[in-house]
Protein backbone atom coordinates (compact mmCIF):
# COMPACT_ATOMS: atom_id res chain seq x y z
CA UNK A 1 0.00 0.00 0.00
CA UNK A 2 0.85 3.58 -0.85
CA UNK A 3 0.45 6.33 1.52
CA UNK A 4 0.28 10.43 0.97
CA UNK A 5 -0.61 12.95 3.16
CA UNK A 6 -1.18 16.69 3.51
CA UNK A 7 0.77 18.59 6.02
CA UNK A 8 -0.14 21.65 7.79
CA UNK A 9 -1.31 23.54 11.02
CA UNK A 10 -4.53 22.99 10.96
CA UNK A 11 -5.24 20.59 8.85
CA UNK A 12 -8.57 18.92 10.89
CA UNK A 13 -10.90 20.95 8.49
CA UNK A 14 -9.15 19.96 5.12
CA UNK A 15 -11.24 18.01 2.38
CA UNK A 16 -8.45 16.38 1.06
CA UNK A 17 -8.46 13.03 3.09
CA UNK A 18 -12.18 12.95 1.68
CA UNK A 19 -11.19 13.41 -2.05
CA UNK A 20 -8.43 10.88 -2.18
CA UNK A 21 -9.51 8.28 -0.43
CA UNK A 22 -12.87 8.19 -2.00
CA UNK A 23 -11.38 8.05 -5.09
CA UNK A 24 -8.63 5.14 -4.12
CA UNK A 25 -11.42 3.20 -3.38
CA UNK A 26 -13.90 3.65 -6.45
CA UNK A 27 -11.37 2.44 -8.72
CA UNK A 28 -9.94 0.46 -6.17
CA UNK A 29 -6.03 1.55 -5.82
CA UNK A 30 -4.90 0.20 -2.19
CA UNK A 31 -3.41 3.90 -1.07
CA UNK A 32 -4.76 5.38 1.85
CA UNK A 33 -4.33 9.69 2.56
CA UNK A 34 -3.74 10.61 5.80
CA UNK A 35 -3.53 14.16 7.44
CA UNK A 36 0.03 15.14 9.74
CA UNK A 37 -0.29 18.27 11.97
CA UNK A 38 3.08 19.64 12.52
CA UNK A 39 3.98 22.11 14.40
CA UNK A 40 6.89 24.49 12.60
CA UNK A 41 9.96 23.14 14.47
CA UNK A 42 9.38 19.52 13.37
CA UNK A 43 8.61 20.23 9.87
CA UNK A 44 12.11 19.53 8.98
CA UNK A 45 12.31 16.40 11.14
CA UNK A 46 9.17 15.00 9.64
CA UNK A 47 9.82 15.55 5.67
CA UNK A 48 12.99 13.38 6.50
CA UNK A 49 11.22 10.54 8.53
CA UNK A 50 8.89 10.63 5.68
CA UNK A 51 11.56 9.55 3.25
CA UNK A 52 12.35 6.46 5.87
CA UNK A 53 8.69 4.80 4.90
CA UNK A 54 7.02 4.22 1.51
CA UNK A 55 5.65 7.66 1.62
CA UNK A 56 4.66 8.30 -2.28
CA UNK A 57 3.52 12.25 -2.20
CA UNK A 58 2.16 14.66 -0.48
CA UNK A 59 0.15 17.98 0.34
CA UNK A 60 1.63 20.78 2.19
CA UNK A 61 -1.35 23.79 3.43
CA UNK A 62 -0.37 26.63 5.48
CA UNK A 63 1.61 27.81 6.77
CA UNK A 64 4.23 25.68 5.67
CA UNK A 65 4.36 26.44 1.64
CA UNK A 66 7.48 28.87 1.86
CA UNK A 67 8.68 26.87 5.09
CA UNK A 68 8.96 23.26 3.38
CA UNK A 69 10.88 24.49 0.37
CA UNK A 70 14.82 23.94 2.06
CA UNK A 71 14.06 20.39 2.61
CA UNK A 72 13.25 19.37 -0.54
CA UNK A 73 15.47 17.81 -3.04
CA UNK A 74 14.45 19.56 -6.08
CA UNK A 75 11.92 22.06 -7.25
CA UNK A 76 9.61 22.25 -10.52
CA UNK A 77 9.79 25.39 -12.04
CA UNK A 78 6.30 26.22 -10.89
CA UNK A 79 7.47 26.09 -7.42
CA UNK A 80 10.56 27.80 -8.20
CA UNK A 81 8.32 30.83 -9.84
CA UNK A 82 6.16 31.02 -7.02
CA UNK A 83 8.53 30.65 -4.02
CA UNK A 84 5.46 28.25 -2.75
CA UNK A 85 5.05 24.59 -2.88
CA UNK A 86 1.79 22.36 -1.94
CA UNK A 87 2.72 19.21 -3.65
CA UNK A 88 5.57 16.73 -3.34
CA UNK A 89 5.91 14.08 -5.37
CA UNK A 90 8.92 11.26 -4.43
CA UNK A 91 11.07 10.22 -7.45
CA UNK A 92 13.37 7.39 -5.97
CA UNK A 93 14.54 8.66 -2.53
CA UNK A 94 13.86 12.43 -3.77
CA UNK A 95 11.42 14.72 -2.64
CA UNK A 96 10.16 17.13 -5.33
CA UNK A 97 8.50 20.23 -4.57
CA UNK A 98 5.48 21.57 -7.10
CA UNK A 99 3.15 24.16 -7.21
CA UNK A 100 -0.32 23.03 -8.53
CA UNK A 101 -2.27 26.30 -6.16
CA UNK A 102 -1.92 28.40 -9.32
CA UNK A 103 -2.95 25.65 -12.40
CA UNK A 104 -5.55 25.00 -9.85
CA UNK A 105 -7.11 27.93 -9.70
CA UNK A 106 -7.15 29.22 -13.24
CA UNK A 107 -8.36 26.01 -14.64
CA UNK A 108 -11.46 26.29 -12.52
CA UNK A 109 -11.48 29.99 -13.47
CA UNK A 110 -11.29 28.89 -17.18
CA UNK A 111 -13.98 26.02 -17.05
CA UNK A 112 -16.37 27.91 -14.32
CA UNK A 113 -15.99 31.21 -15.85
CA UNK A 114 -14.51 31.17 -19.42
CA UNK A 115 -12.60 34.23 -18.40
CA UNK A 116 -9.37 35.21 -21.09
CA UNK A 117 -6.81 36.75 -18.26
CA UNK A 118 -4.64 38.57 -20.41
CA UNK A 119 -4.91 41.76 -19.73
CA UNK A 120 -6.57 41.75 -16.86
CA UNK A 121 -6.23 43.44 -13.24
CA UNK A 122 -6.32 41.61 -10.41
CA UNK A 123 -6.40 42.21 -6.77
CA UNK A 124 -4.85 39.74 -4.22
CA UNK A 125 -5.81 39.30 -0.65
CA UNK A 126 -2.89 37.86 0.84
CA UNK A 127 0.62 37.49 0.07
CA UNK A 128 1.03 33.73 1.37
CA UNK A 129 2.18 30.26 -0.87
CA UNK A 130 -1.23 30.20 -1.79
CA UNK A 131 -1.47 33.85 -2.76
CA UNK A 132 1.96 33.65 -4.66
CA UNK A 133 0.92 30.12 -6.44
CA UNK A 134 -2.12 32.48 -7.93
CA UNK A 135 -0.65 34.95 -8.87
CA UNK A 136 2.49 33.41 -10.49
CA UNK A 137 -0.22 30.77 -12.76
CA UNK A 138 -2.31 34.21 -13.59
CA UNK A 139 0.87 36.29 -14.63
CA UNK A 140 1.75 33.34 -16.69
CA UNK A 141 -1.33 33.68 -18.48
CA UNK A 142 -1.14 36.78 -19.15
CA UNK A 143 -2.65 39.18 -16.32
CA UNK A 144 -1.62 43.06 -17.01
CA UNK A 145 -1.84 43.64 -13.46
CA UNK A 146 -1.44 42.22 -9.99
CA UNK A 147 -1.74 43.40 -6.80
CA UNK A 148 -1.18 41.76 -3.50
CA UNK A 149 -2.65 43.58 -0.01
CA UNK A 150 -1.41 42.42 2.70
CA UNK A 151 -1.66 43.22 6.27
CA UNK A 152 2.20 42.73 6.50
CA UNK A 153 2.94 44.70 3.66
CA UNK A 154 7.04 43.53 3.83
CA UNK A 155 5.61 40.12 3.61
CA UNK A 156 3.71 41.32 0.34
CA UNK A 157 6.64 43.47 -0.74
CA UNK A 158 9.08 40.32 -1.08
CA UNK A 159 6.23 38.36 -3.35
CA UNK A 160 6.25 41.06 -5.47
CA UNK A 161 9.40 41.48 -6.17
CA UNK A 162 10.10 37.81 -6.29
CA UNK A 163 7.33 37.16 -8.85
CA UNK A 164 8.59 40.38 -10.46
CA UNK A 165 11.79 38.75 -11.64
CA UNK A 166 10.27 35.84 -12.87
CA UNK A 167 7.34 37.82 -14.50
CA UNK A 168 8.63 41.00 -15.74
CA UNK A 169 6.28 41.72 -18.54
CA UNK A 170 2.84 41.81 -15.33
CA UNK A 171 2.94 45.42 -12.96
CA UNK A 172 3.40 44.10 -9.81
CA UNK A 173 2.12 46.49 -7.04
CA UNK A 174 2.49 45.98 -3.37
CA UNK A 175 -0.17 47.60 -0.75
CA UNK A 176 -0.83 47.48 2.72
CA UNK A 177 -4.34 45.95 3.46
CA UNK A 178 -6.07 49.53 4.53
CA UNK A 179 -9.21 50.70 3.71
CA UNK A 180 -7.52 53.50 0.78
CA UNK A 181 -5.81 50.69 -0.72
CA UNK A 182 -8.48 48.64 -0.94
CA UNK A 183 -10.63 51.27 -2.59
CA UNK A 184 -7.78 52.39 -4.59
CA UNK A 185 -7.26 48.83 -5.70
CA UNK A 186 -11.36 47.33 -6.17
CA UNK A 187 -11.85 50.13 -8.23
CA UNK A 188 -9.91 49.14 -10.84
CA UNK A 189 -9.55 45.35 -10.21
CA UNK A 190 -11.65 42.52 -12.77
CA UNK A 191 -11.00 39.97 -10.66
CA UNK A 192 -10.80 39.87 -6.56
CA UNK A 193 -9.18 37.02 -5.20
CA UNK A 194 -9.31 36.12 -1.59
CA UNK A 195 -6.11 34.32 -0.47
CA UNK A 196 -6.11 34.16 3.12
CA UNK A 197 -7.10 31.60 6.09
CA UNK A 198 -8.77 34.87 7.82
CA UNK A 199 -12.27 35.68 7.26
CA UNK A 200 -12.00 39.28 6.08
CA UNK A 201 -14.95 41.44 5.69
CA UNK A 202 -13.78 43.64 2.50
CA UNK A 203 -15.62 46.62 0.66
CA UNK A 204 -17.11 44.82 -2.17
CA UNK A 205 -19.15 47.63 -2.82
CA UNK A 206 -16.10 49.70 -4.24
CA UNK A 207 -16.17 46.51 -7.32
CA UNK A 208 -17.00 47.45 -10.34
CA UNK A 209 -20.75 45.01 -11.36
CA UNK A 210 -18.70 43.35 -13.56
CA UNK A 211 -16.15 42.03 -11.17
CA UNK A 212 -15.51 38.72 -10.15
CA UNK A 213 -15.05 37.37 -6.47
CA UNK A 214 -12.88 34.65 -5.80
CA UNK A 215 -12.35 32.66 -2.29
CA UNK A 216 -10.04 29.89 -2.19
CA UNK A 217 -11.05 28.99 1.32
CA UNK A 218 -13.80 26.09 1.06
CA UNK A 219 -16.72 24.82 3.10
CA UNK A 220 -20.44 22.96 2.41
CA UNK A 221 -21.87 26.32 1.34
CA UNK A 222 -21.01 29.91 0.51
CA UNK A 223 -17.92 31.27 2.22
CA UNK A 224 -19.08 34.11 3.86
CA UNK A 225 -17.32 36.82 1.30
CA UNK A 226 -18.89 34.93 -1.53
CA UNK A 227 -22.45 35.50 0.33
CA UNK A 228 -21.57 38.80 0.68
CA UNK A 229 -20.19 38.90 -2.76
CA UNK A 230 -24.09 37.35 -3.91
CA UNK A 231 -25.84 40.42 -2.16
CA UNK A 232 -23.81 42.91 -4.28
CA UNK A 233 -25.01 40.91 -7.34
CA UNK A 234 -21.03 39.86 -8.38
CA UNK A 235 -20.16 36.81 -9.92
CA UNK A 236 -18.02 34.48 -7.43
CA UNK A 237 -16.15 31.30 -8.16
CA UNK A 238 -16.22 29.16 -5.09
CA UNK A 239 -12.99 27.33 -3.55
CA UNK A 240 -14.36 24.15 -4.11
CA UNK A 241 -13.53 24.02 -7.73
CA UNK A 242 -10.08 25.39 -7.29
CA UNK A 243 -9.65 22.40 -4.55
CA UNK A 244 -10.73 19.91 -7.35
CA UNK A 245 -9.07 20.98 -10.24
CA UNK A 246 -6.09 21.08 -8.01
CA UNK A 247 -6.52 17.02 -6.62
CA UNK A 248 -6.65 16.86 -10.67
CA UNK A 249 -3.68 17.78 -11.31
CA UNK A 250 -1.88 16.22 -7.91
CA UNK A 251 -3.18 13.02 -9.11
CA UNK A 252 -1.71 12.97 -12.59
CA UNK A 253 1.69 13.73 -10.75
CA UNK A 254 1.39 11.01 -8.25
CA UNK A 255 -0.70 7.96 -10.66
CA UNK A 256 -0.47 9.06 -14.30
CA UNK A 257 -4.30 8.95 -14.52
CA UNK A 258 -6.26 11.90 -16.02
CA UNK A 259 -9.24 12.46 -13.94
CA UNK A 260 -12.15 14.79 -14.16
CA UNK A 261 -12.37 17.61 -11.81
CA UNK A 262 -15.77 17.30 -11.21
CA UNK A 263 -15.69 13.56 -10.37
CA UNK A 264 -13.21 14.84 -7.29
CA UNK A 265 -15.34 16.98 -5.21
CA UNK A 266 -16.89 15.74 -2.08
CA UNK A 267 -20.16 14.78 -1.67
CA UNK A 268 -22.58 17.04 -0.13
Amino acid sequence: MKLLGIIGKPVENSFSPEIYNSFFKRIGLPWRYLAFQVEKKYLKNLVVCMKLVDLYGLNITAPYKETVLPFLDRLDPSARESGAVNTIVRRGNRFIGFNTDGDGFCNALKEQKKIVLKGKTIAVIGAGGAARGIAAALAKRGAKNIQLLNRNLYKAKKGAAHLKKHFPKTRWTALALTLKNLKKSFTTADILVHATSADLKLPLQWLGPKALVCDIRYQKGLTPLLKAAKKEKLSTLDGLWMLAHQASLNLKLWTQKNIPPGKLLPSS
